[in-house]
This record gives structure tokens, C-alpha cells and sequence, in this order.
């Protein structure tokens, strides 16, 4: 995996490989008329290479061609569309973005916020907040809600009101669905650290107080 600031010479080594590659389909393509034409010269006069034979080997030829012609441009395309959203990712550096998942990150003088999913109409929606060493840390009801996102902020201060300090937390939801409790699901704002271009996976963001990379199209909102 390489770093945005690494873009160009990624772009060099491309280059390179595209030049390498096209000398060894021109070496086919030089091969195959080489061939051809040997067949020619040593055909036995009393029974000549028929003609539909030899157009059938030249179209075999630029069939052969066409495809690769269609795939060099597909590659092609799909290399520039991977360079551009690398740059437009870039944009987000710094910003906030929201993504499914049971952790947050609470930085000094910031609040926590994400949103809850609600499958359907809830009652006593609760959201728990827990530390590393997994002791609760607050607890904050919500309410009644209807189906939908259900916007939550956690300003950081524990059961005692006192300021808890910065660091991962675990998130963790439920409300009453029709007489019983249920877990509910977390998606969860972080701050863009970085980008990274990874040639399987994508354009992938690195984020504040989370382990690993998210890819680019995991993101549900950008603040």
C-alpha cells in the first residue's frame, strides 16, 4: 500500500509495466505474421494455401488484437477513476465522517456523536458508553423514538460529571420493540487521519482512534 504523496511514483512504475507489456504483445503480433508468412513461402505449389483458410488466420489476428485493445483501455479507465477518487478522498482529511461501529473516539474538549438505527418504532432507547476496561462509564436515555437514525452526543462527563479522559469508549444500544429489549445498531463519527490507496481494495481512509483502514464507500456522512 502506498500513501497519497506516493501517487506520482505509483503513476511511474505504471508506466513502466504498460511499456513492458505492450513490447510483449508486439512481439506476438510479430511472431504470429513471422509464422504466417513462413507457411507461405514453404506451401507446396500443387496445392496452394487456401485463400479462406488465410483470411481466417489474419481476422483470428485482429480479433486477438481487439481484445486486447479493449482491454488495455478498460485498465486504462479504471486506473484514472482510481486517481481520482484518491484525490477527491484527499478533500477529507481532517474532516469528520460517520461509520457503522461500536466504538468512538472522545478527544478533549469534544463530544461523541454519531447516530442509533431504529428497525422500527422504539421505547426506552438507551445508549451505554463504556471504557477500556469495560466498566460503565454513563448511561444516557433517550427515550420513546420512531423508526429511523436517532441522533446521540455524549459531551464526556461520566455518571459523577466528571470529565471522563480522551480515548476509545464502547457503544452499546437498546430500546423496547414490542414488549422486549433488543440491541440496536451504532454508526459513529471519526476524524480522517489520512488516505490510502491500496491497488485491491481501494481508496481507504485511516481514522482517529480506530485500529485499520475503512474503505472509501463505507462512509455514511461526511460532516
Amino acid at each position: 500500500m502506498s500513501e497519497v504523496s506516493s501517487v506520482n511514483a505509483q503513476s511511474i512504475l505504471d508506466s513502466i509495466n504498460v511499456k513492458t507489456n505492450t513490447k510483449k504483445e508486439d512481439d506476438k503480433k510479430t511472431d504470429f505474421l513471422t509464422l504466417l508468412v513462413a507457411q507461405l513461402e514453404n506451401q507446396d505449389p500443387l496445392k496452394p494455401q487456401d485463400g479462406s483458410e488465410f483470411m481466417s488466420q489474419l481476422a483470428q489476428l485482429e480479433s486477438v488484437q481487439g481484445i486486447q485493445d479493449l482491454n488495455d483501455s478498460f485498465n486504462s479507465f479504471s486506473q484514472s477513476m482510481l486517481s481520482n477518487q484518491a484525490l477527491q478522498a484527499t478533500t477529507l482529511v481532517g474532516r469528520d465522517v460517520m461509520v457503522q461501529s461500536t466504538t468512538g473516539q472522545l478527544e478533549q474538549g469534544k463530544a461523541l456523536t454519531g447516530v442509533i438505527g431504529l428497525p422500527e418504532a422504539a421505547s426506552s432507547v438507551t445508549l451505554n458508553v463504556f471504557n477500556s476496561a469495560g466498566a460503565l462509564v454513563r448511561q444516557l436515555p433517550l427515550g420513546d423514538h420512531g423508526a429511523g437514525p436517532l441522533t446521540f452526543s455524549w459531551d464526556g462527563l461520566g455518571g459523577d460529571e466528571q470529565a471522563a479522559p480522551s480515548g476509545q469508549y464502547t457503544l452499546a444500544a437498546q430500546g423496547r420493540v414490542n414488549g422486549e429489549t433488543i440491541e440496536l445498531g451504532t454508526a459513529v463519527n471519526f476524524n480522517v487521519n489520512s488516505v490510502t490507496i491500496d491497488p485491491a481494495s481501494g481508496t481507504m481512509l485511516n481514522l482517529a482512534g480506530r485500529s485499520g483502514s475503512i474503505p472509501l464507500a463505507n462512509v455514511l456522512q461526511v460532516r
